[in-house]
């Protein structure tokens, strides 16, 4: 018969708590990847032209245009700017 110590129990529960955690981030990330590819599908279906990188999103309608900075705020970078017409 197996004996298990104390520490056996806790380096399990350590490991199967990180394998856990690193499953359900990763799920959640491709799920809210799946859901921007659909609306960014959407948007464009309709007329709207979006340009998603790690530093910034770039919407252009053919009323409105906004570019938000996703970096550092940058004063001449304007951010959530809609209704006006702004140049990366």
């Amino acid at each position: 018969m197996f004996r298990f110590t104390i520490r056996d129990l806790l380096l399990a529960m350590a490991a199967f708590g990180l394998a856990l955690g690193w499953y359900l981030e990763r799920a959640h990330h491709v799920s809210t990847r799946e859901q921007l590819q659909g609306l960014i599908e959407t948007l464009e279906n309709v007329g709207v032209e979006m340009e998603v990188s790690p530093d910034h999103v770039y919407v252009k309608g053919s009323s409105f245009e906004s570019y938000t900075s996703l970096s550092k705020h940058d004063p001449k970078t304007p951010t959530k700017v809609l209704g006006e017409k702004v140049a990366p």
